[in-house]
């Protein structure tokens, strides 16, 4: 809605995005669904020196409690403590999610904030946590790989039982954009790159 009324949006995956083709520590792109359609989200995380004596979390989009389940789960399996930190996460453009697909994607915000280390602008990440730090499979993963191709994306990070389980992913192969299966939260740790 304009001044001058309703106006077409051409590109609608791309909306809650930043412009930008440049990334910085702390963003990581994710999507979800809105009806049959995916759309694209940025996940943005700043892990920070305490403004108290102890760590604080907040979030603007997803339920704090699921953010506090991913932080326990990332300090478990990864020897990460964030417990002396102040943690922010934040869904872009203000888009509220509840897709636990999302759930990778803000592991790897919160490990690329926490590192000073900067995803690359072209990788998504699509995929649920599990307690034990598995990455489990989501629905609709398909679609969602295609809309991140057609957008241009080059790597997407995946569950591994994703890949194991979809006769579709197993034939897919592009030119354009590679799938990376994952099996755990630690391997996404070393992506990203270890704890010096």
């Amino acid at each position: 809605m304009t001044e001058k009324g309703l106006i077409e949006v051409s590109e609608s995956s791309n909306i809650f995005i930043s412009d930008s083709s440049n990334s910085y520590p702390g963003t990581a792109i994710s999507s979800t669904f809105e009806g049959s359609r995916s759309i694209l989200i940025e996940i943005q995380s700043l892990v920070s020196a305490p403004s108290q004596s102890y760590g604080k979390r907040y979030s603007n989009g997803i339920e704090i409690n699921r953010i506090n389940m991913l932080i326990a789960i990332l300090e478990k399996f990864s020897k990460i403590t964030f417990n002396d930190k102040d943690i922010f996460v934040n869904v872009s453009k203000g888009v509220k999610v509840k897709d636990p697909s999302v759930d990778l994607a803000i592991i790897a915000a919160l490990l690329s904030s926490f590192k000073d280390l900067t995803i690359p602008a072209d990788n998504v990440f699509i995929g649920e946590v599990g307690l034990g730090g598995e990455v489990k499979t989501v629905t609709k993963i398909e679609k969602r790989i295609k809309e991140f191709e057609r957008m241009g994306f080059k790597k997407c990070f995946i569950s591994y039982q994703s890949l194991a389980q979809s006769k579709d992913l197993k034939r897919y192969s592009s030119n354009q954009m590679k799938l990376i299966s994952i099996k755990n939260i630690n391997e996404l740790n070393q992506y990203i790159g270890e704890v010096e």
